[in-house]
């Protein structure tokens, strides 16, 4: 074929086969912008990011980056700015990740890029013999230490089958689970585990029925089933001194 002799006519066809191949599910165009969808029949769909960690995580900071939900199989685009949580502070009313407008569908996947991650800790310094007593200020008092958490390079994908109905909204939870962020050796590591709940779900994670029973819970499994930590925040009836 002459015309691929010209190096620019070359190149506009390759580029233009790369741009028709970067369509598939697996491809998110970094250029892309957010569907935007402006139609009396769409329907809204709200993401809030929840967690309940435990552990001597004082804060576990992450930033998130774009977000996508599958349709069929195709990947939309929803949210790109990115937004920074701290989940150890998230309690019973997640901050809400984004809120769109999409046109009345099913959708089966929810998935987003984790842009960073951050743990802080209280370190006692090592030449400390004990730990202050309440209300004792002295060099021994515990610092908060940061550390640098590794991230997935992949984006992280949460099967939940929901839909988008007309002039309705849908509200999901992104729930971080407490095994998220585990002590190996003399360093964290973070491991996201999560689940999207409905908001009503997600609630129930903070109902206690074993608070009030006269014993503070402040060890327990992290399995399914397993009674939640208690601490003098979240049942002073049975943990208060």
């Amino acid at each position: 074929m002459p015309f691929l002799r010209s190096p620019l006519l070359f190149f506009l066809l390759f580029a233009s086969l790369l741009l028709a191949g970067c369509t598939s599910r697996y491809y998110t165009n970094p250029f892309a912008s957010p569907v935007q969808v402006h139609s009396p029949t769409a329907g809204t769909l709200q993401v809030s990011v929840g967690g309940m960690l435990h552990g001597n995580v004082e804060r576990l900071v992450i930033t998130v980056g774009e977000v996508e939900v599958l349709q069929g199989s195709k990947w939309l685009l929803v949210s790109k700015q990115a937004k920074e949580f701290d989940v150890k502070a998230i309690r019973e009313t997640p901050p809400l990740l984004f809120s769109t407008q999409l046109n009345p569908g099913t959708f089966s996947k929810i998935r987003f890029k984790l842009k960073g991650a951050k743990a802080y800790y209280s370190v006692v310094p090592s030449t400390c013999s004990r730990l202050p007593s309440a209300g004792e200020t002295n060099a021994c008092a515990a610092k908060l230490q940061e550390q640098k958490l590794s991230v997935p390079s992949t984006k992280i994908e949460v099967p939940h089958d929901f839909s988008v109905q007309t002039n309705a909204t849908t509200e999901i939870v992104l729930d971080f689970n407490q095994s998220s962020v585990r002590l190996k050796d003399t360093k964290y590591a973070f491991t996201p585990s999560l689940r999207a709940l409905t908001p009503a779900q997600y609630q129930l994670r903070f109902y206690n029925p074993y608070c009030g029973d006269g014993y503070c819970q402040r060890v327990t499994c992290t399995g399914e089933g397993c009674p939640p930590l208690e601490n003098e925040q979240t049942c002073p009836k049975d943990c208060a001194s």
